[in-house]
């Protein structure tokens, strides 16, 4: 009965967790940024950001591996394409991976935003949804 009861408490904290991410909050800036918003999943693991310039949107990914290895990207997006991408694969010290290729490199990966983001997208305020124009499958 005790296990029954741990894995019911672990069920509903995992569900609580996955869902905890997928609501973006505001965060505040500075007077001297050069956005005019920014938006965090409360995990921080998803972030947008809208320049006080032209029309793009900039927007950062981080996800984290089974095997320890993370990605983080950093896109621009713009007009409904994805116009500039840099994502970053970081290894476990000790692993083949960074015996192989050190700790960090540059890997082409567009798409960590896609994967990790996307589902909560739906959330963002409708005027950051719109900037998206379908990129990342994420429209109005």
């Amino acid at each position: 009965m005790k296990n029954a009861i741990v894995a019911v408490l672990f069920v509903l904290v995992s569900v609580a967790s996955a869902h905890a991410g997928d609501k973006w909050y505001p965060k505040t800036l500075t007077a001297d940024s050069i956005y005019t918003s920014t938006y965090v999943t409360l995990n921080e693991k998803c972030r947008v950001m809208i320049p006080k310039e032209g029309d793009s949107i900039f927007v950062g990914a981080y996800e984290k591996l089974a095997n320890g290895i993370t990605n983080e990207q950093f896109a621009e997006v713009k007009g409904g394409w994805i116009v500039d991408s840099s994502t970053y694969r970081t290894y476990p010290q000790g692993s083949e991976f960074y015996k192989a290729f050190g700790l960090t490199e540059h890997v082409e990966d567009r798409f960590v935003f896609s994967r990790v983001c996307s589902s909560a997208a739906k959330n963002l305020p409708l005027e950051v949804r719109t900037r998206f124009n379908g990129a990342y499958g994420i429209s109005e």
